[in-house]
């Protein structure tokens, strides 16, 4: 079955925030800056000025850490269809773990079920891959598609189906959401500001819940793909983040 027809709770969604592993370059071990020098020398935007540019480390996971996930799926209640949405960040490790756990629960009840992302197939997923392999930590089969035939991969990139093949320009989750009449909740952060929420202030539950919006988006994005209405607000439960302090 094509994953445009499958049913959409056959789907997990998901979304993650990243930040770079270190809250300046300056406090990482030398060798580790080198290496970033040598990065940022090869993404050529400000090579003579690696520090400045080490924002931008937040995108690779051999520099980056993964902060906060989210995860949910639509449910049937009778003849009504709700989403539920659950987050977990803090350190890394835990919730990574507690990710595994929720993905393992969901493919319990859902067999064969797709992780369904926005810009989820370049970023998302391969960065999730990437960190659970650097924590000696299981790849659940969904995520290790390494070598993978297109069929054989299990993961929808809502993106990719809005580009319609043409690969020229991004279109941003919120501006697809706005155009296609999605309503979401206010978030007090955007992609750009998820570092210094961090690193700065704390604020991981702010950062949890900028991933259930991204997540809540991408699900009513694909219904109105679909032509289904987006959910009201009483059929969409957001639970309480849970937060993981390092041991």
């Amino acid at each position: 079955m094509s994953d445009r027809h499958r049913n959409l709770t056959d789907f997990l969604f998901v979304d993650i925030a990243t930040v770079p592993q270190f809250p300046c370059l300056l406090d990482a071990p030398e060798q580790y800056q080198q290496l970033w020098q040598r990065k940022a020398e090869g993404l050529r935007r400000s090579p003579d000025d690696p520090v400045a540019d080490y924002g931008r480390a937040a995108l690779y996971a051999e520099f980056g850490k993964i902060v906060a996930v989210a995860a949910g799926y639509f449910w049937q209640d009778g003849g009504d269809t709700l989403l539920r949405i659950s987050a977990f960040a803090g350190e890394e490790k835990r919730v990574l773990s507690a990710l595994l756990v929720a993905m393992s629960k969901y493919g319990h009840k859902n067999p064969g079920y797709r992780i369904c992302t926005y810009n989820g197939r370049e970023f998302d997923c391969p960065f999730m891959a990437r960190r659970l392999i650097i924590h000696s930590m299981p790849l659940p089969e969904v995520l290790d598609v390494a070598g993978a035939r297109p069929w054989e991969i299990h993961q929808l990139d809502v993106m990719d189906l809005w580009r319609f093949g043409d690969r020229r320009e991004y279109t941003p989750l919120d501006l697809l959401a706005y155009t296609l009449g999605v309503k979401l909740p206010e978030s007090k952060l955007d992609g750009s500001q998820i570092a210094e929420a961090y690193y700065t202030r704390g604020e991981l539950w702010d950062i949890a819940r900028y991933c259930q919006h991204n997540a809540l988006a991408t699900a009513q994005v694909l219904r109105r793909y679909r032509n289904l209405a987006p959910l009201p607000p009483g059929q969409i439960g957001l639970v309480d983040p849970k937060i993981y302090e390092a041991k």
